[in-house]
């Protein structure tokens, strides 16, 4: 057990805290070596008196000054706009292609923060956020198409194998290669109304898509078997030829939105507008007539 008096323990802490802090300095930060983080630093965007903004693999950061005090004040302006600078890193994170645009904004963002000016720069990282959501969500909804194409032509390729080899009778392959098609018709057609926000993301979005396809290819041959049995009499005549089952199919494949449809109106009065948890809180901040504390970093 050390026998030193505890004000003395507590100070050697102290001293050694501080010397640990101070071994990464300003001067310390270039590009291609490691930040205080252990990330690689890829680009010095802004360069001040007693900070400087940079991007890492992990997106944008602030090294605040060498004097402790001067940091402490740092802090405190750059809390204003900490909740978009997080979201704005993991949404650049998910953009399939270049965010240069947006690393700019964020930098810009937390020049203006550093530089006493932290409404402005709040105002631009909230519209840059804006922007990012907006990217993200188109980015998201191609791939949920993408992925509706490539169970469409999975489904096509099977049900093509099966024609070929007359396994199965000719009109009940052409009523579920027809729904199907249906299908990725009716998801192309109202492609723009899906909202595929970030806080909406999520792997079942996929299985979605290749449910929608799955469902108009039975959706086809539902529609069909109902045709024949029920409705005979009256399209007998119809189904003389393929083109009657193309119809039919196709029919069947572009119901399947109905459900959905039905869905998706009940769920969008319940559910925020908002794409991120940042939004909302600002935007009940702003219905509340209340403001929205900055969190710590």
């Amino acid at each position: 057990m050390d026998d030193r008096p505890a004000v003395e323990l507590i100070e050697q802490a102290n001293e050694k805290s501080e010397s640990c802090e101070k071994r990464f300095l300003l001067r310390d930060l270039i590009p291609g070596e490691t930040d205080k983080l252990g990330h690689i630093v890829e680009e010095i965007l802004w360069i001040g008196q007693d900070y400087k903004v940079y991007r890492s693999r992990k997106g944008i950061y602030v090294h605040f000054s060498d004097c402790r005090d001067v940091e402490t004040a740092q802090r405190k302006r750059f809390t204003e706009i900490s909740p978009e600078l997080c979201e704005l890193r993991y949404l650049t994170d998910q953009m399939s292609s270049s965010a240069s645009l947006y690393y700019h904004n964020m930098a810009q963002a937390v020049m203006l923060a550093m530089e006493n000016k932290a409404a402005e720069g709040r105002r631009i990282a909230e519209q840059a956020q804006k922007m990012a959501i907006q990217r993200v969500t188109n980015d998201h909804t191609v791939r949920y198409f993408a992925c509706c194409v490539v169970c469409w032509s999975l489904a096509m390729s099977v049900c093509g194998v099966f024609l070929w080899q007359g396994a199965i009778s000719k009109q009940w392959i052409v009523a579920a290669m027809a729904g199907a098609t249906g299908a990725l018709l009716s998801v192309a057609t109202r492609l723009q109304t899906f909202q595929f926000k970030p806080c909406h993301q999520s792997s079942m979005n996929y299985v979605m898509s290749c449910s929608r396809v799955g469902v108009g290819l039975l959706g086809g041959v539902i529609l069909l078997l109902l045709s024949t049995t029920i409705l005979k009499d009256q399209i007998n005549s119809l189904m003389d030829g393929l083109k009657g089952v193309v119809i039919v199919g196709l029919i069947g494949g572009f119901g399947e939105r109905l459900v959905p449809n039905i869905l998706t109106k009940t769920i969008g009065q319940i559910e925020n507008s908002a794409g991120t948890p940042v939004q909302a809180a600002r935007q009940e901040a702003i219905e509340n007539n209340g403001t929205l504390k900055p969190a710590a970093v």
